[in-house]
């Protein structure tokens, strides 16, 4: 065999898995956009919860991280998220946009009352990006 043809032979491979491994990422349920929102919003409920509010804000958009993490922080040693429970997600047919109801278990020294609040929010993909827009009670 000569060394064009172990060559030739090295490229065709290395193509075949590059093909192969693209093939695998296009079909990898984990890559789906409901599976990166799944993730991106798990991300940033718990770092709410767990005050890794660097974590949250980076499901913010841009502008708004800086004001996001400066009021998260005011409230740090009063403001406590003890749980959180995703009822429903909602994927528009775009597969770019969501509603998401979530139901957030707080409490907010000197209280000790756990309250509950359910929020609906606006997720939107940006550049394959998930990014909490807005949210409401």
């Amino acid at each position: 065999m000569t060394t064009a043809s172990i060559e030739k032979i090295s490229v065709l491979l290395l193509a075949g898995s590059c093909l192969c491994a693209s093939v695998m990422l296009a079909c990898n349920p984990s890559q789906t956009p409901l599976a990166r929102l799944q993730r991106a919003s798990v991300s940033y409920y718990d770092g709410l919860r767990w005050k890794q509010f660097g974590q949250s804000a980076q499901r913010i958009p841009p502008l708004l991280r800086q004001r996001f993490i400066e009021e998260r922080e005011e409230e740090r040693e009063r403001f406590f998220v003890v749980d959180y429970d995703v009822a429903q997600v909602e994927l528009a047919p775009s597969e770019e946009r969501a509603r998401i109801i979530v139901k957030f278990t707080w409490y907010r020294l000197p209280s000790t009352t756990l309250e509950k609040t359910r929020m609906l929010q606006e997720w939107q993909s940006l550049d394959g990006t998930w990014m909490l827009l807005s949210q409401e009670e």
